[in-house]
């Protein structure tokens, strides 16, 4: 039995202790209903500020929508310029005073397509004059520009002038839905014919997936003008409208190829691959190991058809994925050794043809010479770039037709 004192402090104790439980519980209530409530007021703030973003860009896209040109406004430029322009051997000139004068006429949203800034960055002749001709292209192209960038700011929900993965493909699906030839894509095909002209965009700019892509710079690419093409798909010719990557013709050629050489399986083996012909099979070994599961999707396949199609235009992103099965030693090096290695089939390939044999320094020193390495013994990327010929340099030693014609030509 306890002495009273001790039960007496012992109840204290416990009356104390019970205080303490309450007002920690009354302080964490009161802390979590502060975080709470710090939460809220954060989630609240981001999304005024969010609002007030998006108001502001709306604000300007609409400002900028009612300074865009008109047919007519287009008629007005044409003509100021051309009635100030003088004909010398059926060309248009038009000399400063005479360019200042045309801005004068114009209405006060044209006069910013006649700065005088602009006059300079022409090249003149003796007396000074401009092509009037020169000078029209380059509105033209201005008024394009002011006109993409507009599009492409409606689908930048971020406000940064910038287009994620997502945004880029509701444009696209937005502008097809607005192109004829494109309204007739089967639902089924849709995301594959997305999941297509997205990857050239990516792969165009020089882009990775999931990166976000600047709109002055898409706005003004090459890549966009292809895609805007097809509103005049009735101008161009059959030829013309299968070559444009982003036709549905285009698009259902890539898909058939694959499905052909694929027995209609998700995935290719090097065996169904080289069904597509083309290139030789040391080089569709190489790039089969560079494969994560040695085994070709149609994503991959995808990237192929595009290296494939650019590299006859020199293109980074297409010299870079021949690199990379080129680079056999991964030391940023293609030496005798590599060409050794890659000339082997193509030596087999002339003697089935009973072509007269070749002798692999002759060959070293042709490519060598073509490309005009910094260092005689061994070529790097930067070479292949600098050359401008890296379309040459890859193609005749990945495919015996290809070197056959090359071989005869330097040989003449």
């Amino acid at each position: 039995m306890l002495p009273n004192w001790a039960i007496n402090l012992q109840e204290k104790n416990k009356l104390r202790n019970s205080n303490l439980s309450i007002k920690k519980k009354e302080q964490e209530e009161k802390d979590k209903f502060t975080d709470d409530s710090n939460y809220s007021l954060k989630k609240i703030n981001e999304k005024m500020n969010n609002l007030l973003k998006r108001s502001i860009i709306n604000f300007y896209i609409k400002k900028q929508e009612q300074n865009s040109l008109q047919i007519e406004d287009l008629q007005i430029l044409y003509n100021s310029i051309m009635e100030n322009s003088v004909e010398f051997k059926n060309e248009s000139w038009i000399n400063y005073e005479s360019f200042s004068k045309a801005r004068e006429s114009l209405p006060l949203k044209l006069k910013r397509f006649l700065k005088p800034s602009y006059f300079l960055r022409f090249k003149q002749n003796k007396k000074g004059e401009i092509e009037s001709a020169n000078l029209l292209v380059v509105i033209m192209y201005m008024i394009t520009f002011e006109n993409n960038r507009i599009k492409l700011m409606k689908f930048d929900s971020e406000g940064n002038h910038r287009l994620n993965e997502i945004e880029l493909r509701k444009f696209l699906l937005y502008e097809a839905n607005t192109i004829g030839s494109l309204q007739e894509i089967p639902q089924p095909i849709k995301p594959l014919y997305l999941s297509i002209i997205t990857k050239k965009i990516y792969f165009v700019l020089k882009k990775t997936h999931n990166k976000e892509i600047d709109i002055d710079e898409f706005a003004m690419s090459d890549v966009l003008e292809e895609f805007s093409n097809l509103k005049n798909a009735a101008k161009l010719s059959a030829n013309e409208e299968k070559k444009n990557w982003f036709s549905i013709k285009s698009v259902m050629s890539i898909i058939q190829d694959f499905a052909r050489i694929s027995d209609n399986e998700d995935k290719l083996t090097k065996e169904q691959f080289e069904r597509l012909g083309g290139v030789t099979n040391t080089f569709v070994d190489l790039l089969f190991q560079e494969l994560p599961t040695n085994r070709m999707t149609f994503d991959n396949f995808i990237d192929y058809v595009l290296a494939s199609t650019y590299l006859s235009t020199n293109c980074i992103a297409s010299l870079k994925y021949f690199w990379k099965v080129f680079d056999i030693k991964k030391n940023g090096k293609f030496d005798m050794f590599s060409l050794r290695f890659f000339f082997q089939e193509i030596s087999q390939d002339l003697e089935k043809m009973k072509a007269k044999p070749i002798n692999i320094d002759w060959i070293r020193d042709e490519i060598f010479d073509m490309i005009n390495p910094k260092n005689r013994t061994y070529i790097t990327f930067n070479d292949i770039v600098d050359s401008k010929r890296g379309d040459n340099f890859f193609r005749i030693l990945m495919n015996t037709e290809e070197f056959v014609e090359w071989e005869e030509r330097e040989s003449n």
